[in-house]
């Protein structure tokens, strides 16, 4: 799956499709200035929510394994299957496979980019080629 972290200021994510052959791709973008979108599942449906998010419209029919996080105007939100925003309270969040591990270095003060690179090292679904955007404030 992946690894995408939000540490109240940068959202990070790790750039491994594993599929039949692993590939790099982007999980994370910026969809409008103040807009970013991180997204855990199959990247068609990752890209999906992603065509959602720039262009509205109906909600695309999603995989139950899709997860994603939005940074809107700094604030961090939880959307799933039927993209529902659920808005974030803690400081920091993970998505996807290597959450735990992002979760954890996180809680022990490491930054997002810092938490994707550790869960690299333990979670074989994560790589530690990372997209990076400075999306909030701390």
């Amino acid at each position: 799956m992946t690894t995408i972290a939000w540490d109240g200021f940068t959202l990070v994510g790790d750039t491994q499709c594993t599929a039949i052959i692993r590939r790099r791709v982007d999980k994370v973008f910026q969809i409008k200035e103040n807009l970013f979108f991180g997204g855990s599942g199959l990247s068609e449906d990752c890209l999906l929510a992603r065509t959602w998010l720039m262009h509205g419209g109906n909600k695309p029919e999603l995989d139950d394994n899709f997860s994603g996080l939005i940074i809107r105007d700094g604030i961090a939100f939880r959307i799933g299957q039927k993209l529902m925003e659920s808005q974030i309270q803690e400081s920091h969040h993970a998505i996807g496979s290597g959450s735990p591990y992002a979760m954890m270095a996180m809680h022990l003060g490491k930054t997002a980019e810092e938490s994707v690179k550790l869960a690299s090292l333990y979670d074989s679904d994560t790589n530690d080629q990372l997209t990076i955007f400075n999306c909030g404030t701390k």
